[in-house]
């Protein structure tokens, strides 16, 4: 490693972390002229949890046009943010076209603790269309074509709800200020997708055993997408023609395509994710991807279906994408002076020819080693401190492990050979 090659990925990252900083300052300015609840606690949530002991209310499906709908139909609250419309408790099955619809309001509302069957899932649970400032909590849906399904909305809470057996379980279309979280998402088509949604936030989720991907970003910019637990779906988490978006401790495991997979994305921060066990590898940016960053991740055994061709865990075939102090797991790097990071690059697949110059030694949580382990083969096992390099000229047997180093390249220049 030089000093100038340091230099020159330091100065990409501080680019981009600059970029990222003007991002978050205008999302701060503008959430104030919009009045986003999203940036501060919720105005309120009914105490009231346990699924057993709720009373329900049998009805047939509710569409609400307008502000006087919504009074009529709340249980109590005036509609401000102190005191808002509320909601609750509504027992609805049926296979009409929406279960439950509310259309054209501003008053704040919350809608929490309702269960809604569609029966066949062809039809809506929950839809909200031009709609600000609403909480929907702890609803259970099931058996819809979408579950929830928010559009040309803005400053939308969707917060601690089970959803399961849907065609789409949460899917937002042109919105803004969405807050995503703490909800249970499981065995549907597809988890949680936001089209043309910007400025959200999706957190906290527990997304397993979808069809398709955990979480699909499509058409948006500035969404934070954070401690999610994500296994077992298709692939991940995925973006496409999406740009400067942070994913970020998030947890991605068993996919059974990719990890992280970016088509058309473009300046995106991945950073301090977990990706681990998917069959093909852990992390994809297709030839339109470009100045993504990827850094401080940690990749174990990712590509099992590829193990025996030693392919790397991530590929890149966009351009001027930064991979940076990834951890790799299926190699035990050479460390001449004990600092950690690895003494060669790890070579990256894909038509990029990109490089990760300064791979870690270690996960950023040491117990992963533990939690998760190995299931790749190992590669190059040799790690030799200064001190004994030193020995090892002076006794002559430094020519063995000039061979021995590059043994060690042969075997990554081996794995840019493009997949089948």
């Amino acid at each position: 490693m030089t000093l100038q090659k340091t230099k020159r990925f330091t100065k990409r990252r501080k680019k981009i972390l600059k970029t990222i900083a003007l991002i978050v300052i205008g999302m701060l300015f503008f959430s104030g002229t919009f009045s986003v609840m999203v940036f501060s606690s919720p105005f309120h949530l009914s105490k009231e949890r346990n699924v057993s002991t709720l009373q329900y209310i049998e009805h047939e499906p509710i569409v609400i046009e307008n502000e006087t709908a919504l009074q009529k139909i709340a249980s109590s609250g005036d509609g401000s943010r102190s005191n808002p419309f509320l909601i609750s408790r509504y027992n609805i099955t049926s296979n009409q076209n929406a279960l439950l619809v509310i259309k054209h309001t501003r008053s704040y509302f919350i809608l929490e603790n309702c269960t809604l069957d569609g029966i066949s899932s062809t039809h809506f649970g929950i839809y909200l269309y031009n709609v600000s400032h609403a909480i929907l909590s702890a609803n259970i849906i099931m058996h819809t074509y979408r579950a929830i399904y928010i559009e040309n909305s803005s400053d939308v809470m969707v917060l601690q709800n089970t959803i399961t057996n849907n065609t789409a379980a949460i899917y937002s279309s042109r919105s803004l200020y969405a807050y995503i979280s703490q909800n249970t998402i499981s065995h549907n088509f597809r988890a949680l997708t936001l089209v043309t949604t910007n400025m959200s936030t999706v957190t906290h989720n527990n997304i397993t055993k979808n069809s398709y991907a955990g979480i699909e970003v499509d058409f948006s910019h500035n969404v934070t997408i954070t401690e999610n637990t994500i296994t077992a779906n298709r692939h991940g988490i995925e973006l496409f023609f999406s740009a400067e978006n942070t994913i970020t401790r998030n947890s991605i495991g068993n996919s059974r395509s990719y990890g992280l997979r970016g088509y058309s994305a473009t300046t995106n921060v991945f950073t301090k994710n977990v990706v681990f066990y998917s069959q093909k590898q852990g992390m994809l940016l297709d030839s339109n991807s470009s100045h993504n960053l990827v850094e401080y991740n940690d990749f174990i055994s990712n590509d099992l279906e590829n193990d025996v061709r030693s392919k790397a865990q991530a590929r890149d075939d966009g351009k001027n994408n930064t991979f940076d102090h990834n951890f790799w797991d299926e190699i035990v790097i050479v460390d001449q002076n004990s600092d950690k990071i690895g003494d060669f690059p790890y070579p990256i697949d894909g038509n990029a020819h990109n490089e990760d110059p300064f791979p870690r030694l270690s996960p950023l949580n040491q117990s992963l080693l533990a939690e998760l382990p190995r299931k790749r083969t190992l590669r190059s096992p040799i790690i030799i401190p200064t001190f004994l390099l030193l020995l090892l000229g002076i006794t002559g047997v430094g020519s063995i492990l000039i061979a021995i180093k590059l043994d060690y390249i042969r075997s990554f220049l081996k794995s840019r050979q493009l997949p089948k």
